[in-house]
């Protein structure tokens, strides 16, 4: 007992020294950390990053392509880039497709021809420039089975939001006598459940003609109009149109398709097709080359297969493709040097794109001050039923 009375006070000592020391060891960590002020790390965000809003725009064209509409053809020929390039202004930034369908009548060459909707124009074009105004030896023709094929042939998208408008154009009334048809009251049903817009465009005077236009619009829900055989189709030119046509040759020079050496091979020879046709005239040329550099510029490319959007996309799409898939000269190339290339040239595009997108907002003002006077022509009265009927889908101009 007397031993213990000796050692307790060395033991208290010992057990407050000890608690002493271990607040102190803890001190001095809290001290570092507050005069070194460490932010902490941020936790990764979980919020996914949202894609920037995009619109879509579906537009199919059914043409009378008998003799008596050559003026109308001629003049579609020349504004189809303009109505595009309008189009592309369009906010959201709009996907667009364009599709046609030609129709004639049971004892012509063919009664119709359906041309699939693509967004790649040069390809739609193309087509635009073989329909040629022939045969249609009685007046009626078969309207009823070219909107058929415009509303059952064609791939509409099946997107609600999606903005998809048919142009019925001609200048004959239906054929309502054949045996074993389809009338087009029950094909309009079928296009207005699908969410399709039906507007006609009559050509030319004919009061038949205007009376099925009439209710061919009022069925399809859409807007009945009338222009000349001709659409007064003008050639507009404008200040900036040299510098377009300057700076868009080089931006198409950037276009590099890929693929098989099939498919490389027609896709190039399209290209030159379509910019040897939209060359007789300037303003077609000019509006191809606005349309396909904002086209580009919105991430889809000049054309079908553009390796260079292909490389924008990074390894989900590179990595799918094979030596063989590329043209010779980057075939040739290590792996390495055909990065730097790619680089190098989506640096070009990048760069004329921006110049082209300047000069095409001016040339676009100065067409719109234009067109104030030509009221009555194809293009602008096109152009202003797809504006009004867009702003029902929240897209606007």
């Amino acid at each position: 007992m007397r031993l213990i009375k000796q050692l307790l006070p060395g033991l208290l000592l010992a057990a407050g020294l000890s608690a002493v020391y271990q607040a102190n060891a803890a001190t001095p960590k809290e001290t570092l950390s507050a005069k070194k002020q460490v932010a902490p790390k941020e936790a990764p965000s979980t919020k996914k990053q949202i894609a920037p809003k995009q619109s879509t725009i579906e537009v199919v064209f059914v043409l009378d392509t008998t003799g008596s509409m050559s003026g109308l053809i001629a003049g579609a020929k020349q504004k189809i880039w303009s109505i595009v390039n309008e189009l592309a202004n369009a906010k959201p930034t709009p996907k667009i497709k364009v599709g046609l369908v030609g129709y004639r009548d049971l004892r012509d060459q063919y009664v119709t021809k359906v041309f699939q909707m693509t967004d790649d124009l040069d390809s739609m074009y193309g087509n635009l420039m073989a329909f040629q105004a022939q045969g249609g030896g009685d007046f009626p023709e078969h309207v009823n089975k070219a909107l058929f094929d415009g509303v059952h042939k064609i791939q509409w998208n099946r997107d609600p939001k999606a903005l998809k408008l048919l142009f019925l154009v001609g200048d004959a009334p239906p054929h309502m006598d054949y045996a074993q048809d389809i009338h087009y009251p029950t094909t309009l049903q079928a296009a207005v459940k699908k969410g399709i817009i039906i507007n006609t465009i009559r050509c030319g005077g004919n009061h038949d003609t205007a009376t099925h236009w009439q209710k061919i619009a009022n069925l399809g829900e859409g807007t009945f109009l009338t222009i000349l055989h001709n659409g007064h189709a003008h050639v507009t030119k404008t200040p900036y149109d040299k510098d377009l046509r300057a700076l868009g040759s080089k931006l198409q020079s950037t276009y590099i398709p890929y693929g098989h050496r099939e498919a490389r091979r027609k896709l190039n020879l399209q290209t030159q097709r379509s910019d040897s046709w939209a060359g007789r005239n300037s303003e077609s040329s000019v509006a191809r080359y606005s349309y396909n550099a904002k086209r580009s510029a919105a991430g889809h490319g000049w054309g079908s297969r553009d390796l260079l959007a292909c490389f924008a996309k990074g390894a989900s799409c590179m990595d799918k493709l094979s030596v063989k898939d590329l043209p010779e000269k980057l075939a040739k190339m290590s792996k390495k040097q055909r990065l730097s290339y790619l680089k190098m040239m989506m640096q070009k595009r990048k760069d004329l794109q921006k110049k082209v997108v300047v000069l095409s907002k001016k040339r676009d003002a100065y067409i719109k001050n234009k067109r104030k006077h030509e009221k009555n022509s194809f293009d602008n009265q096109v152009l202003q039923t797809m504006k009004r009927q867009a702003a029902k889908k929240d897209i606007h101009f």
